[in-house]
């Protein structure tokens, strides 16, 4: 088990009453910081409840939200940079976190990130595809790709952004073979399985080495001619 050293920084963001009609948004600015581990809102002053609420003036924010980053504090002082008078920095020591090893939660997302490549691969191989399935399968994976960030998921986003809508299904199929996150974590296979389990009946397995006509054999075969089957037929 080895540790890495997890920057923190919590922030105090606190909304001016009238930012609705600046046309800020204040939830979704807090919602987008960079590295954002925590978040959590409340009310600056107590919500109105009964009778109050007839004069409660739902256009005025009471929003006061605590969150916390792992990124720079000068990278998250660029995000609120319209705001700056709005919030308050608090940074703590940096905490000492035990890394066992790949988190199990990233293993999940990259595997069903596979599966869902795998879907557009196989829907990039049909035949006639219309224009407009083409950009669909396009923007898909460009949407799978930004959930992963690794460097080689990285790479492959600059790589699609550089494909037009007008690029050919077999281009874009080639170039998301090449480019399919979790190689080998996701099979899938072209045909029917094959089943290596020996055939049972009542619980034990058949050996399939028994002949129809060997006394010892558990079922019999009765074979019949071709021309009798066609007469029957007929």
């Amino acid at each position: 088990m080895r540790q890495e050293i997890l920057p923190l920084l919590a922030i105090r963001y606190l909304p001016e009453e009238g930012c609705f009609f600046k046309g800020e948004d204040p939830w979704r600015l807090a919602c987008t910081t960079p590295g954002l581990l925590q978040i959590q809102v409340a009310g600056r002053q107590a919500w109105p409840d009964g009778i109050e609420r007839a004069s409660w003036d739902c256009y005025q924010c009471n929003l006061d939200i605590v969150l916390t980053s792992s990124a720079p504090r000068a990278e998250v002082e660029a995000h609120f940079r319209c705001v700056p008078e709005q919030l308050a920095y608090f940074e703590p020591a940096s905490v000492p976190k035990a890394v066992a090893g790949p988190c199990p939660a990233m293993a999940v997302l990259r595997q069903r990130v596979a599966m869902l490549w795998a879907d557009q691969c196989a829907l990039l191989k049909r035949p006639a595809l219309s224009a407009g399935t083409i950009i669909a399968a396009r923007l898909t994976l460009r949407r799978l790709l930004g959930t992963l960030t690794d460097p080689d998921a990285q790479a492959a986003a600059a790589e699609l952004d550089a494909l037009t809508d007008a690029t050919p299904a077999p281009l874009l199929l080639a170039w998301a073979e090449r480019n399919a996150p979790g190689k080998g974590e996701v099979q899938v296979a072209d045909g029917p399985a094959e089943v290596d389990a020996a055939p049972q009946l009542d619980g034990k397995a058949i050996d399939s080495s028994l002949r129809a006509d060997d006394p010892g054999g558990a079922q019999k075969v009765l074979k019949v001619g071709q021309e009798k089957i066609d007469r029957l037929m007929t």
